[in-house]
């Protein structure tokens, strides 16, 4: 939830959720030309949920030529991917249009068959995801410089997601999801319009008999605008500088069950970005962005400021304070669902305005980052890439403990029987901000060399140390407070890859992270509880070989995950992670 996802600029987050459902995305990973990773606190330049980072894919340009292709894979469990384009140019005018169809299964079933007990809110227990999805993408170059563009995609079929306390295993049964977008590019001037639609229905993957699976009905709308202006200008023999600066409207409009109603939020923002090179060597980045959150009827400022010092060409050493943010989500917001306890007729009344507090509004998420770095890439066959940093967290949002409904609760009106599921409330729960704060040290180091041409190796180390602070805490709200490790301390990635020029090619990636521990309030008897699960630490070892033939149209390959059987789970509710085998035929025109 802390995380921005991008397309081609156009945010994929889903506003309703509070995350990105990956399996909704019109687009494959045949159709992406590159991934950026914008690492640590984005919201000076991309504002509200950036707070933890930013992944921007960038999407294969129509005018790359006339050309296609299709790929077609299948594996274990029923694993099943295939997926074709097609692309073209005619004059000014290029296209490209994709389809394609993903069947993922479960590491493992949640009710094994036969349980008469049961009633389930998906018919496929063995299935994770489903989806069928087209994508088109047109452009027409105006000039060397200017073009503009049109496109769209539609997703549909079925989905499981990880939830949140109570409810940890929701399925989306069915979805579509719909987007459309146009834009103009020149070499100063960009905008941006784009509208999505989030169709789906939503339930509990499973329920005991006599218990609701809390189906519900979710509509989202989403209109983003934005527009863009740069220039390049000098102050007179002191510095060159490179600006951009910009507006942005967003409409956020959802009708979902779970919601206390159908809910619209407007958002508008400004941001300025100054590139200031004063010589060679040295350079100063400025950013400013503010933000108007109509949640908070608040207008939220997130400035950032950067060093950089160049030794030579290709090195540079970064030093970087800035802020970020996070709003509360809608589910946070205006959440209104009543969870069924095990009491007959009892439920949790789940609350994003508080019945009881009327005047309880949750605040933003907040992070103050401070990092130093050093990037060399001198030499072509090593490069480094290393940075100490900072962080400042305050008031993350968390489930809240249950507050049990009263008399005078009830007197007031405010703990009456639900009409729809004829549940009385026994208990209000909800989300409320950690009183804590979080200190968190850490570093990371990476390196990448190529000893000869096709072979490269590849590692990182990160080491992530967190300090709670509880000094702003009271009694009660230090005895309430969920705490956890949030990540693990150790993380290391390895890797090598191979390509020859007889065809063959492989690739082997090695993953591990230590343990940690993971705080989850669930249901316990009549109440809701606090617990700390252990999660252990676990290893991942992935290993690809391919082969390419007819002058580098074909190849077929065979791909292994988790091939050594590290069996684990990346969640204290995760399913238990094995391996898993695809074998992989592509041919391209």
């Amino acid at each position: 939830s802390r995380t921005l996802v991008l397309v081609d600029g156009r945010s994929v987050y889903s506003d309703m959720l509070g995350a990105t459902l990956w399996q909704t995305l019109s687009i494959g990973v045949e159709d992406i030309a590159r991934i950026e990773v914008v690492r640590g606190p984005g919201s000076a330049l991309y504002g509200a949920v950036a707070s933890g980072g930013v992944i921007n894919i960038i999407t294969k340009d129509p005018a790359e030529g006339k050309h296609g292709g299709a790929r077609f894979g299948g594996g274990e469990a029923g694993t099943l991917h295939a997926s074709t384009f097609a692309a073209g140019r005619s004059g000014a005018l290029s296209y490209r249009a994709a389809a394609g169809y993903d069947y993922l299964p479960r590491w493992s079933r949640e009710v094994p068959p036969g349980r008469a007990d049961v009633r389930l809110g998906s018919r496929d227990q063995n299935a994770s995801a489903r989806t069928e999805r087209f994508d088109l993408r047109t452009k027409y170059a105006i000039g060397k410089e200017t073009a503009v563009a049109l496109g769209g995609g539609f997703s549909r079929g079925s989905l499981e997601v990880l939830g949140l306390g109570p409810l940890n295993d929701l399925v989306l049964p069915s979805f579509q999801n719909t987007d459309l977008t146009a834009s103009f590019t020149s070499k100063h001037v960009e905008a941006r319009a784009f509208w999505t639609r989030l169709l789906a229905e939503t339930s509990l993957n499973a329920a005991t008999v006599g218990q609701s699976l809390l189906p519900t009905r979710a509509d989202q709308n989403v209109i983003n605008g934005d527009l863009t202006l740069r220039e390049a200008f000098d102050t007179g023999k002191i510095a060159r500088h490179d600006f951009i600066g910009g507006a942005q409207y967003r409409l956020k409009d959802i009708a979902w069950t779970f919601l206390d109603g159908r809910r619209s939020e407007h958002l508008y923002s400004a941001f300025a970005h100054d590139d200031i090179r004063f010589s060679k060597r040295f350079s100063l980045v400025l950013d400013y962005r503010v933000d108007w959150v109509p949640y908070l009827s608040a207008a939220v400022q997130s400035p950032r400021g950067t060093i950089l010092i160049h030794p030579s060409k290709a090195s540079t050493f970064r030093a970087t304070v800035g802020t970020a943010f996070r709003p509360p989500t809608f589910l946070e917001s205006y959440l209104q669902v009543p969870i069924q306890l095990p009491t007959t007729g009892g439920s949790l009344l789940t609350e994003g305005k508080r019945s009881e507090d009327q005047a309880f509004r949750l605040k933003a998420e907040g992070t103050l980052n401070a990092e130093i770095g050093y990037l060399n890439q001198e030499n072509d066959h090593f490069n480094i890439d290393a940075s100490l940093y900072y962080n400042r967290v305050k008031d993350l949002l968390q489930l809240a403990s249950a507050r049990p409904v009263t008399l005078g609760d009830v007197t007031a009106g405010t703990g009456s029987v639900d009409r729809p599921s004829a549940l009385f409330p026994i208990f209000f729960g909800g989300f409320a901000n950690q009183c804590q704060r979080y200190n968190v040290y850490g570093g990371e180091v990476g390196v990448r060399s190529a000893p000869i041409e096709g072979l490269d190796f590849y590692g990182n180390y990160t080491f992530n140390l967190l300090r709670e602070d509880f000094s702003g805490c009271s009694a009660v709200e230090r005895a309430d407070a969920l705490s956890d490790d949030r990540t693990s301390m150790h993380k290391v990635n390895l890797g090598a890859q191979l390509r020859t020029k007889f065809g063959i090619d492989g690739s082997i990636d090695f993953h591990a992270v230590t343990k940690q521990s993971w705080a989850e309030r669930t249901v316990s008897g009549t109440s809701v509880a606090t617990n700390v699960f252990p999660l252990g630490s676990w290893q991942i070892l992935n290993a690809k070989i391919g082969y390419h033939f007819a002058k580098n149209h074909a190849e077929v390959s065979a791909v292994g995950f988790n091939v050594l059987d590290m069996r684990h789970r990346e969640h204290p509710f995760g399913q238990l992670v094995g391996p898993r085998m695809m074998a992989m035929f592509a041919y391209n025109f």
